[in-house]
């Protein structure tokens, strides 16, 4: 099931959400270290649960605009190469 934009917010380390113009899907952004998860900033594509590490939050919203070359299945739907 694919979480709204109010519960991504409610998230620890939540930073941001945003449509992609490429796919459509939601992309949201957040700090690894708030989660407990992960150190370091993660996107990831929420309509299929994909999550990618970066080392910096600048990374990861260069990264979070073009789900289609980290996200497998937003790739395989929309015809892009991964």
């Amino acid at each position: 099931m694919t979480r709204t934009r109010a519960e991504l917010l409610a998230l620890p380390g939540y930073r941001s959400v945003q449509r992609s113009r490429e796919t459509g899907t939601l992309v949201a952004i957040f700090n690894g270290d708030e989660q407990q998860v992960e150190s370091g900033w993660y996107t990831e594509c929420v309509e299929h649960s994909v999550v990618v590490v970066h080392e910096t939050y600048r990374t990861a919203r260069y990264m979070a605009p073009s789900p289609c070359t980290w996200c497998e299945a937003c790739a395989d739907e929309h015809g892009e190469a991964h």
